[in-house]
């Protein structure tokens, strides 16, 4: 899932208070982005997880394109009079590069002046694991990513908890469910807890929930039933003719 996480542990951002983290979410045209810079391949995403992963709601909807909506929640936070903000984000496609441009036109028409930062992958992967980011960087380019497990608790350890162990975002309040889904081995409970869990995340809004992206895979006519979730293929069950 796409994104650009907050560095809402840093001691003075504007964006420890949730309402400027879900000003910036009204603020973005995911639509916009998806349609003219994705080829319109994705759909705007709606929490921190993609569909196929356990524990995804499926009741939650994405953050609307709403400016006006996005002021008013600046102005409650204390902050009509707008803010800055620097993201940093890697070169990994143009696709991606593009959006990141797109999303600092939004985001500065509002009034969070945006500047987007591009950083050697090496740089960035070292600043995530380390957690030490220059002073003036607000945001990040990175969402979630359920990759070879393709379920909301072991995501959020990685990216959007306390667990994390450098983290950028921490909300105590989400503990509870986080470790509860930890320990709960009844598949039913441990699916409503983990989307109980996604529906306060989107309310924190951690991040700028962007786009379930998708991912294209070429096989060969001689293969059948072949499925790819997420770069997880089923191998036991192909078969080549």
């Amino acid at each position: 899932t796409h994104g650009f996480s907050f560095l809402a542990t840093k001691e003075g951002s504007s964006f420890q208070d949730k309402r400027m983290r879900q000003a910036a979410n009204y603020a973005v045209d995911k639509d916009a982005i998806i349609k003219g810079i994705y080829g319109g391949l994705g759909a705007p995403a709606s929490q921190n997880a993609p569909p196929i992963s356990f524990g995804f709601n499926p009741d939650l909807k994405p953050y609307a394109f709403d400016p006006t909506k996005a002021k008013q929640l600046m102005s409650e936070a204390g902050h009509a009079s707008g803010v800055d903000l620097v993201i940093e984000g890697v070169n990994v496609s143009p696709a991606l590069t593009n959006a990141m441009q797109a999303v600092a036109e939004n985001l500065t028409a509002v009034g969070i002046r945006t500047t987007v930062r591009i950083i050697p992958v090496g740089q960035f992967i070292q600043n995530f694991i380390g957690g030490k980011w220059p002073d003036d960087v607000g945001a990040i380019g990175v969402g979630s990513d359920h990759t070879g497990h393709l379920d909301v608790g072991v995501a959020f350890t990685t990216f959007h908890s306390c667990l994390k162990k450098t983290p950028f975002y921490c909300e105590q309040a989400e503990m509870p469910l986080i470790n509860a889904a930890s320990t709960e081995f009844d598949v039913n409970k441990r699916r409503k807890i983990l989307q109980d869990l996604m529906a306060m995340n989107r309310e924190n809004a951690p991040l700028i929930f962007m786009a379930q992206q998708t991912n294209n895979m070429a096989y060969s006519s001689k293969v059948s039933n072949f499925e790819n979730k997420v770069f997880t293929l089923n191998y036991h069950e192909m078969k080549i003719n």
